[in-house]
């Protein structure tokens, strides 16, 4: 009988329990633990609701999961861009999680550079460290972690 044990070369964090699915290794460094809460809650709207809904449904639903699960969430927050000490305009970010995370949402056919480009301008722009970019609209839920430094 064979037993399997984890190779402790290739760590992985499993945030979702039994059959979930694996996330990078410090997807949730400096989350205190509610990396898991969001990822579980992104994969349980997809699970639900499936593809095919506008961006607007799925921010709906995230904001009742995230909020069932005891997150705090921001929606639409609005942040200033500041060029020399002038503001020049503003940024709108669909979902502050934790005053930590800010989750961008997509319904489109894949991600495009624009897509990681806006996230990242967002983050630079607000002073947060960690985004996560949502994709809806295919069979299976696309997520990708933007961090900036």
């Amino acid at each position: 009988m064979t037993t399997n044990k984890p190779n402790p070369l290739t760590p992985s964090l499993s945030l979702l329990g039994r059959g979930s699915r694996r996330l990078k290794p410090n997807f949730g460094a400096g989350l205190d633990g509610c990396g898991g809460k969001i990822m579980g809650a992104i994969f349980e709207v997809h699970k639900e609701l499936g593809p095919g809904f506008l961006e607007s449904i799925y921010e709906k639903a995230l904001i009742e999961e995230l909020s069932s699960r005891g997150m705090k969430v921001e929606t639409q927050k609005f942040i200033d861009l500041i060029y020399k000490n002038k503001k020049i305009g503003t940024h709108r970010l669909d979902l502050v999680i934790e005053d930590k995370v800010v989750m961008e949402l997509k319904a489109v056919e894949s991600f495009s550079i624009h897509h990681k480009a806006q996230l990242t301008s967002y983050l630079k722009a607000s002073g947060y460290k960690l985004g996560i970019l949502v994709n809806f609209s295919k069979g299976k839920v696309e997520y990708r972690r933007v961090l900036i430094r």
